[in-house]
């Protein structure tokens, strides 16, 4: 495998006391489009169901929104997401910048 490429393995135990994992799924493919697709189903999730809304059918779990924004900035500029940090173990973002990029790429 190149430096581009991904790997997915999923094993399966059949039972918690199970001594050998069975494979279920094994794929390779390329990092970058495993990205857009990640992105891409994230961005649908949201627009269909809203930050709220998400979480009201998720069980509670909330939306990766943070997730959501490195993955779609990284996918764009190939490059992290702009961090800064004011202390030792306090980073910030720039939320109008943030908003404005969440609004550009779910609507």
């Amino acid at each position: 495998m190149n430096n581009n490429s991904l790997r997915i393995t999923i094993d399966r135990l059949d039972d918690f006391y199970s001594e050998e994992p069975k494979t279920i799924f094994d794929i390779k493919c390329n990092f970058e489009d495993f990205i857009e697709v990640v992105v891409d189903t994230l961005k649908e999730l949201i627009k269909y169901h809203g930050i709220v809304g998400y979480k009201n059918t998720w069980n509670g779990h909330d939306f990766p929104l943070s997730n959501f924004i490195t993955l779609k900035y990284y996918s764009e500029n190939k490059l992290n997401t702009p961090i800064i940090e004011k202390e030792k173990n306090i980073f910030i973002t720039d939320i109008n910048e943030e908003l404005t990029f969440i609004n550009k790429y779910v609507n």
